[in-house]
């Protein structure tokens, strides 16, 4: 080192200083002991140099003829005792320096020191008290009988031998920034008071174990820690209490080849200063007998229990208490109120035990090794995070009863993370007596061993979760949401969702017996989301709440093996296959009606299909509705219901479709028909198929009966292009709306050799519409409508010979390419705008007292032979206001009775074409009343040219 000094006045100062510091060394004097006057400390020729010591001296202690003994407190500097015996008489040796204890014994006293450097203590057995504070403290041996207070203060490491004997207590602080150690075999007879308040650790088994066979309190103010038991097997023999003010550690057995043993009646507490922060870490400990255990830490404190074996009761409560490998042979409580690390697992609890989390974080157990509980587990949540047991290790084993409770937003797993577990025969999963009415209670890849029952009914603010379980015996889980995924049901299974929030299972389950899903809750119920469920025994689905329970949502390959019934008396319903979802039916498989009935809600089969011809009979009332939407039905189906949606389904056998109820249902198209089918109209809503243009035609290739008894109508081929018509078409309406074909303007075709043909109900009342209608081949077509049946034939075409007779009568743009028949039979009006073609003979008939209207907007064209007849009391008005009618044939008109006549263009502007060479005449039956007129006919020679023949 460089030292400059530039003033005079610095190199005096300089000068002094060091003088000083010489004359300081200089006059330390090393007194022995010679002890050969007398024992008397202050006569100077006991001492060699002749003496007595001085405070500043160095006093050395050996064996002698006369053993040193003190009349007064004495003072010194540095103190050493190699052997002999010092008798301090009661009174005080004060020494600031080092102190070097190497042997012999002091008696009768008290040994004490502020201001030390370096103790040493070796072979010396004190039996005085020892009050020394020292930067350094060396254990190396020595046998303490009286208190000793002892503490290290300095920056430097001490590291002892140990094999001290403490038969009074000690006290021992660190105060120093250096840590504090010895190796070991020690043996403390009586209460040890250790303290850290050091910036390093104090550690007393660094390579060999020490007895305890008195109290221990320990103390850590300190950021590092107290390191107990380090090696080998310590024994403590009388109570240890912990104290923790700092982030600091207090930790038991580190290495893995030490241990620690509870003597009996040993109990562990916490101090009055409590333990409010850091780790207190108890490993390898054992006890000898049952004596209870409890320790309480606080909020920011870690409790960790790591491979001890505890034969009493514990009670362990820290911010975050864990255990891994250690067994419990009596009751175990454990309380997380805080933030904190998780249990690895391999535990053993063969009394009853308590997990409770009662904080805002995490609480798992089973991390790495499999946990076993022999005996009661009680899971209990007051928090606000999770408790988790069977965290991500496998081989959990439950041997008892498993109790779950929540009494706040928190949640309870078993086996969340991929953790697997066994629950053993005779016992069962339960709620405790503060119910579980909040969070999730999961239960994941958990085995059931043997058929004992498994109740689960949790609040209706709590989940209910099942992931990959097997359950062997009869189940029945009720719960405010419901989640499944993966599970094995090998018995009877209850499922009941009570809650509000909806809620989406991703399926993969299969239920080996008899299954009841119940929704009572305002959410709805999903299952299947993603993987197919099985059900192989029959299946019961009940909706008494205001939300849906789907089924087979969005997955492939559901299957119901088994019969399955279906119940909804609330406003929710039933839906298989809504999101996709498909799903087969088994052999002989029967879909039914519970007896609770379903009055309200959709039933909903969607994308299934059948594995055999078993017929289905559905029958639905109130409000509900029943939708096949892509499925595939092989049996004869009779679905009765208020409401009625169809969307691409398939029906291969006699199929009964009945809407009854007042709302109204479009269907919107893509089914087939390959067996003869009912559709059936009693409602006071309209049923309509076809409804989107978008979509597929409906196709009908076996006979159609269409019947209407209720008060709205029956709208089929409503919209879609191209529906077909391969057998025959029966229709009967004696109520309501009628049937309507196209009425959307979509289109149909009726098959060569079929018919449309009124049933024995009848026709009476209303409309039947052909809209868009186009016959192929030359079947006839003969329809009689009664009552107030309103025929329409709107831009159709007709290939075979055709009879309408009806009420009223109504055509438009239609084209007939057989023969045609049009009675009108009824007393009102009946005005058909026109745009008609008629190739054959055409008959007109008005039996009715009401007019019969042709041609009011767009003319017709008659390209045979025409007979107009008007037979009631009303008339016939042809061409009526359109320019360009045609009669390119002869004109047969007659009128009797009470008929008005029959008129051509009486509107004004109507005219008629009549072809060349043919005539307008009077029939055989004559026309005996009312009016004809032929007004603007016109003729067309040979050469073109057109002549009025009548103005």
């Amino acid at each position: 080192m460089k030292l400059i000094v530039s003033t005079p006045f610095k190199s005096v100062a300089l000068t002094f200083l060091f003088l000083v510091s010489v004359l300081s060394i200089s006059s330390q004097v090393t007194y022995t002991w010679n002890g050969t006057v007398s024992s008397e400390w202050n006569n100077g020729s006991n001492w060699t140099p002749v003496g007595p010591p001085l405070n500043t001296d160095h006093v050395i202690i050996v064996a002698s003829p006369n053993d040193p003994g003190l009349s007064n407190d004495v003072t010194i500097e540095d103190f050493t005792i190699n052997s002999g015996v010092l008798n301090l008489a009661g009174f005080t040796i004060t020494s600031e320096g080092n102190h070097s204890f190497f042997g012999g014994n002091i008696l009768n006293g008290t040994f004490q020191s502020n201001t030390g450097v370096l103790t040493t203590f070796s072979s010396t057995t004190f039996d005085v008290n020892i009050d020394i504070t020292s930067e350094r403290i060396v254990v190396n041996g020595g046998v303490f009988n009286n208190p000793v207070v002892l503490e290290q203060n300095g920056a430097t490491n001490s590291g002892g031998t140990g094999n001290a004997i403490f038969n009074a207590p000690l006290d021992f602080t660190l105060s120093g920034t250096a840590f504090f150690r010895t190796n070991g075999n020690n043996t403390f007879n009586d209460d040890v008071f250790l303290t850290n308040n050091g910036g390093n650790y104090l550690l007393l088994e660094l390579t060999t174990a020490s007895v305890y066979n008195g109290d221990v309190f320990i103390t850590n103010n300190s950021t590092s820690n107290v390191r107990m038991a380090f090696e080998g097997n310590s024994v403590f023999n009388g109570n240890i209490e912990f104290n923790n003010t700092s982030t600091g550690q207090i930790v038991f057995c580190e290495r893995a080849t030490s241990s620690a043993t509870l003597g009996a009646g040993v109990q562990m507490s916490i101090g009055g200063t409590g333990f409010d922060s850091g780790f207190l870490t108890l490993r390898n400990f054992t006890q000898v007998d049952a004596t209870d255990q409890s320790l309480t830490l606080g909020a920011a404190a870690v409790l960790a229990s790591i491979n001890n074996v505890w034969d009493g009761n514990v009670s362990f409560v820290a911010s975050s208490a864990y255990t891994t490998n250690s067994l419990y042979n009596g009751t175990a409580y454990f309380e997380k109120n805080g933030a904190g690390t998780s249990s690895s697992g391999g535990n053993t609890f063969n009394q009853t035990t308590t997990l409770l989390n009662s904080s805002g974080n995490e609480m798992r157990f089973g991390v790495t090794n499999p946990d076993i509980f022999s005996a009661s587990l009680s899971l209990l949540n007051t928090g606000t995070s999770t408790l988790q047991v069977a965290f991500n290790s496998v081989g959990n084993e439950f041997n008892n009863n498993v109790v779950f409770e929540n009494t706040n937003t928190g949640n309870v797993y078993i086996g969340v993370n991929g953790g697997s577990s066994t629950l053993a025969n005779g016992f069962d999963f339960q709620i405790g007596g503060l119910g579980f009415n909040n969070g999730i209670l999961q239960l994941e890849n958990v085995n059931q061993i043997g058929l004992t029952p498994q109740n689960l009914s949790v609040g209706t603010n709590a989940r209910i979760t099942l992931e990959n379980n097997i359950f062997n015996a009869a189940s029945s889980f009720i719960s405010g949401r419901m989640f499944l995924l993966g599970n094995v049901f090998n018995n009877s299974v209850v499922l009941e969702k009570i809650g509000a929030v909806n809620d989406n299972s991703v399926g993969g389950n299969t239920f080996n017996a008899s299954t009841t899903i119940t929704n009572s809750g305002t959410g709805y119920l999903l299952f299947a989301n993603t993987n197919p469920d099985i059900f192989n025994d029959v299946l019961s689905v009940v909706n008494t709440g205001s939300n849906i329970i789907y089924l087979s949502y969005n997955s492939a390959g559901n299957q119901f093996n088994d019969d399955v019934t279906f119940e909804s008396v609330a406003s929710g319903g039933i839906v298989v296959g809504n999101g996709g979802g498909t799903t087969q039916l088994g052999v002989n498989v029967d879909l039914l009606i519970g007896a609770l009935g379903f009055d309200s809600g959709d039933l909903g089969l969607n994308n299934i299909t059948q594995s055999n011809a078993i017929n289905q009979n559905i029958t639905l009332t109130g409000t509900a509705r029943i939708l096949s939407q892509n499925s595939t039905w092989d049996g004869e189906i009779n679905f009765v219901s208020p409401r009625l949606y169809l969307l691409g389904s398939t029906f291969n056998n006699t199929t009964y479709l009945e809407k009854n109820g007042a709302t109204n249902d479009d269907s919107r198209g893509g089914n087939t028909f390959n067996v003869n089918t009912s559709i059936v109209n009693s409602g006071s809503g309209r049923i309509r198929l076809g409804s989107n243009v978008a979509d597929a035609p409906d196709i009908f290739n076996a006979d159609l009966v269409l019947r209407n008894t209720g008060t709205d109508r029956i709208m089929i081929a409503d919209a879609n292009l191209l529906n077909e018509f391969n057998g025959n078409v029966q229709l009967e309406c004696n109520l309501g709306a009628g049937i309507r074909f196209g009425e959307g303007n979509g289109t149909s075709i009726l098959a060569n050799g079929f018919q449309f043909s009124i049933g024995a109900l009848g026709f009476s009342e209303s409309v039947l519409r052909f809209r868009n209608v186009t016959q192929v081949g030359g079947t006839p077509q003969a329809l009689t409508l009664t009552g107030t049946g309103y025929l329409l034939s709107q831009n159709s075409t007709w290939d075979g010979n055709i009879q309408f007779i009806a009420p009223r009568i109504y055509t438009d743009g239609s084209t007939y390419n057989g023969t045609a028949y049009l009675e009108k039979t009824d007393a009102t009006n009946d005005d058909s705008p026109g745009g008609n073609v008629f190739n054959q003979t055409a008959s007109i008939v008005n039996s009715g007292s009401g007019r019969i209207l042709f041609a009011n907007t767009t003319p017709d064209i008659f390209n045979d032979e025409t007979t107009i007849i008007s037979n009631g009391s009303s008339q016939i008005w042809m061409a009526h206001n359109s320019i360009g009618n045609q009669f390119n044939h002869n004109i047969i008109v007659e009128s009797t009775g009470t008929s008005t006549g029959v008129e051509f263009g009486r509107g004004g502007t109507g005219d008629v074409t009549l072809a060349d060479g043919f005539t307008v005449t009077v029939g055989a039956g004559g026309f005996s009343t009312g009016t004809l007129r032929i007004q603007k006919f016109y003729a067309i020679r040979i050469d073109r040219t057109k002549v009025l023949l009548f103005d």
